[in-house]
């Protein structure tokens, strides 16, 4: 699986400029509320996905006063070469770049750079009806399957497959499994298994 080496963001929500370098091994960030550490996760998540993690047009995100944002990050792929990738966005859209080549549609993207994000906010996961666990499953099945990644996208951005269908197409996918344990009054429990390497 790919792992980011260094991310460069600019003007990217309260972020003016920041240029990081990642461990291979566990990174923590800290700092106080407000300074940034969310908008630094959601930037990662932004360059890999090409959109926030969050349910908001792009515009939001350009730190207040300027007309667009920039993301850059160096990846150790999975043959064992580093790949870097730059993603603009502006009023006039989105450019997307890989080792200098443009990437004309961002769905050819998603998969490439694999992200998850759990925020404090997703405790709707556990606690509510199951479309939050469908869009969690919807963009984990997305970044692996194209296919998929269509039959979401032309559902006007909705993610109404059903949870049977992706239990089934997790299994073919990737040998995969997703659980869910739901109970009145208790909540409900959804675990995704991959298979290591995957």
């Amino acid at each position: 699986m790919p792992s980011l080496k260094k991310i460069v963001v600019q003007d990217f929500r309260n972020i003016e400029f920041q240029d990081l370098s990642f461990s291979p091994n566990v990174n923590c960030i800290s700092g106080n509320n407000g300074e940034g550490k969310t908008n630094l996760l959601d930037a990662i998540y932004y360059l890999s996905m090409t959109k926030s993690a969050f349910p908001a047009p792009d515009r939001y995100n350009f730190r207040y006063g300027t007309a667009g944002f920039t993301l850059g990050g160096v990846y150790a792929m999975e043959n064992g070469l580093e790949s870097r990738f730059s993603l603009k966005v502006a009023d006039e859209g989105k450019k997307l770049v890989r080792d200098d080549k443009p990437i004309s549609r961002m769905a050819e993207h998603i998969g490439t750079l694999p992200v998850v994000m759990v925020s404090p906010g997703d405790g709707a996961l556990v606690s509510e009806s199951g479309e939050e666990r469908r869009r969690l499953s919807n963009a984990i099945l997305s970044q692996m399957d194209p296919e998929y990644l269509s039959a979401v996208q032309s559902r006007d951005g909705r993610s109404h497959i059903g949870l049977e269908n992706v239990r089934e197409r997790l299994k073919r996918l990737s040998g995969g499994e997703l659980r869910i344990d739901s109970a009145p009054g208790r909540g409900s429990t959804v675990t995704i298994l991959l298979p290591k390497g995957k």
